[in-house]
């Protein structure tokens, strides 16, 4: 941050204050210094939120008893059936790669 001079929040360009009142000056401030001039893309909250989902729904299959988990999945979730399925493959594959692949010989 800048300790050279006392910025305000009315002393950033209009176009950075609704950010900067949101996560406050000195934040936006760093935000600054660390990316000044350059583009930055900032995603949308499902985009961050996807694989916290991902591992939420892995976990709940993994601890279900039910016959139906994959249906009672997906309406919690609000996906398909075939979603839920390609989700927890995905899941299962990460954890040992081994398990999933199918035998040949």
């Amino acid at each position: 941050m800048s300790d050279k001079y006392d910025i305000q929040l009315e002393d950033l360009p209009e176009s950075i204050r609704d950010i900067a009142e949101a996560i406050g000056l000195g934040n936006m401030l760093e935000l600054v210094r660390l990316c000044g001039g350059l583009t930055v893309y900032i995603p949308k909250l499902e985009s961050c939120e996807l694989e916290a989902k991902k591992r939420q729904i892995f976990k709940e299959y993994k601890e279900s008893k039910s016959g139906y988990v994959f249906t009672e999945l997906a309406k919690k979730f609000n996906l398909s059936e075939s979603h839920v399925r390609a989700i927890v493959r995905e899941k299962r594959l990460v954890i040992s790669p081994k398990a999933i692949q199918i035998e040949l010989f």
